[in-house]
């Protein structure tokens, strides 16, 4: 499974996202725990804490963030 692999190979104190049907967030902790996220409504906020928290920025949102990639831009945020 792909998110295995991620689990495996993410260096502690970093995230990975990706998207599809649904936008997930994988953090994996100075400690080695990982936390995984589906974004929504209810947990948008502490996502967006931890995205700020591990790349030390801030960010306006999890969207502008996303949209400011250019890999995201350019295959998911095409006009």
């Amino acid at each position: 499974m792909f998110e295995n692999f991620i689990f495996e190979t993410l260096q502690n104190g970093f995230w990975n996202e990706y998207l599809g049907k649904e936008k997930v967030f994988i953090f994996k902790f100075n400690d080695g725990k990982i936390k995984r996220y589906i974004l929504n409504k209810d947990n948008e906020k502490e996502i967006l804490n931890l995205c700020q928290e591990f790349a030390d920025c801030k960010f306006d949102s999890i969207d502008k963030m996303l949209r400011d990639n250019n890999f995201y831009k350019e295959i998911y945020f095409k006009k």
